[in-house]
């Protein structure tokens, strides 16, 4: 669609920064806080159905009654770094051992990742029957973290994760790519899914991903 004057002020509230927030000016690609004129710049700039919904929805101080959605555009807020610690010969002491794959599964672009996952594969294990609550890595490529290759995801329950990546002993299992790609795969697979929230969760997916790496 294309933003007329009309479509923008009915997603705007009069009063501090005029009334639009910061996931909103992230939706419609203007710096926060808007600068004078900034809704003329935008009249005639072309939008997509999806967008200007979500642009439309988010009315309000943070995103008013949508703030999951405002947090999973701008992000949750950084917490402070630990000072890292160091030993007497001054070498950094790796105090946060997968800090890095940790604070990944905590951002919003992998949990809407895990969300597409499960509305496009099902969610039963793809293992076993059970109901799956995990989705597993098969591979740790840029394409495959940042959701543009969902193929090597697949949805499990945690018995079977934990079958996956530790041996009976309970110590981990340094060939746990060949032992899943052994293990008998079942595609649990919808046979349809709805396209209206795929394509929306795909948007936000987008978006949080330039977020990610910016």
């Amino acid at each position: 669609m294309i933003l007329t004057r009309s479509a923008i002020e009915a997603a705007v509230n009069k009063g501090k920064c005029d009334g639009i927030n910061k996931a909103q000016c992230i939706l419609v690609g203007i710096e926060f806080p808007p600068r004078k004129g900034w809704k003329d710049s935008l009249v005639g700039n072309e939008i997509t159905d999806e967008r200007y919904q979500m642009f439309l929805s988010l009315r309000g101080r943070k995103g008013g009654e949508n703030y999951r959605l405002y947090q999973d555009i701008v992000g949750k807020p950084k917490r402070k770094k630990r000072k890292t610690k160091r030993n007497k010969e001054g070498q950094d002491l790796d105090t946060n051992c997968q800090t890095s794959s940790k604070s990944y599964y905590e951002t919003p672009l992998w949990l809407r990742i895990r969300e597409l996952v499960f509305i496009e594969r099902g969610k039963t294990c793809w293992l076993c029957s059970r109901s799956a609550v995990v989705v597993h890595h098969q591979d740790y490529s840029e394409s495959t973290m940042r959701g543009d290759d969902r193929s090597k995801l697949y949805p499990l329950c945690k018995e079977c994760h934990r079958e996956v990546h530790f041996t009976r002993e309970g110590d981990k299992c340094v060939k746990w790519r060949e032992r899943f790609s052994n293990m008998e795969i079942r595609d649990r697979r919808k046979d349809t899914t709805d396209q209206a929230e795929t394509e929306m969760l795909q948007e936000l997916l987008r978006l949080q991903r330039e977020n990610f790496t910016k």
